[in-house]
């Protein structure tokens, strides 16, 4: 699993062993996804409720390294009032998957890990337990593409599917820096979910991935951090089903 969430600060050291042992610790609420007779994950998702953890060490390390990447002193503003402050209620969804992973994966683990908070409110053995999952806002850490502007206008700027215009995407507070428009063209989306909750998040910003990895000419890594209200995350699961389906109680 190292190898998995080694690279979640984009090669940044952190107290990764950390983090795992608080994602086989947390049993209940979060999935592990390994191929059949391979020891190494293709996926992993949890929460980290931030109020309670927020001693820990990776997650001090996780705070700083948003906080130099922030584009600007709002953004800064809300990672530290409504993150990584002593507000409850919000937590940290970690989700890493291989590069490969089977994208019928991605509506399976973005409902079961929201499924699980809600269900860990009533479940959990002790009343502390139970309140841990109690939470009203989510911030996640993502990875989206850009396509470089010049790139994207030689092919047409056409809006495909899993794409959107960054330069058309109504601005929320918070959203900004290199990758929120200007040199860049269209936003690509790896994981199908992030689409429907970045349309439904209250704010977000992205910036360029550390590794500067591109997947192939014309595209940029960048990392995209988003503030979602319980609400928001209730919209954006109904529109990943509409896709997907099957999911969902009718």
């Amino acid at each position: 699993m190292k190898g998995l969430l080694g690279n979640y600060l984009d090669g940044e050291p952190y107290d990764c062993s950390a983090l795992v042992d608080h994602v086989i610790a947390q049993s209940t609420v979060g999935r592990v996804v390994r191929l059949e007779d391979q020891l190494d994950p293709i996926a992993v998702v949890s929460v980290v409720n931030l109020a309670k953890h927020r001693d820990a060490k990776f997650l001090t390390q996780v705070a700083a390294f948003l906080d130099s990447r922030a584009p600007h002193d709002e953004a800064r503003r809300l990672l530290r009032e409504r993150c990584f402050g002593r507000k409850r209620g919000c937590g940290l969804i970690v989700s890493e998957r291989v590069v490969n992973c089977p994208l019928e994966l991605s509506s399976p683990l973005c409902q079961s890990i929201f499924d699980e908070i809600e269900w860990a409110t009533e479940d959990e053995p002790t009343q502390e337990r139970r309140q841990e999952f109690e939470l009203t806002d989510f911030l996640l850490l993502s990875r989206v593409y850009f396509t470089k502007k010049d790139h994207a206008e030689e092919a047409g700027g056409s809006g495909s599917k899993g794409k959107t215009k960054a330069k058309g995407k109504k601005r929320r507070t918070g959203d900004g820096g290199e990758g929120g428009g200007g040199a860049l063209g269209e936003i690509v989306y790896v994981r199908p979910e992030d689409e429907h909750l970045h349309r439904e998040s209250d704010w977000s910003f992205t910036f360029q991935a550390g590794n500067k990895a591109e997947s192939s000419p014309g595209l940029v890594q960048h990392r995209l951090v988003m503030g979602i209200k319980k609400e928001g995350v209730r919209r954006a699961r109904a529109e990943l089903d509409k896709v997907f389906g099957g999911f969902l109680p009718t």
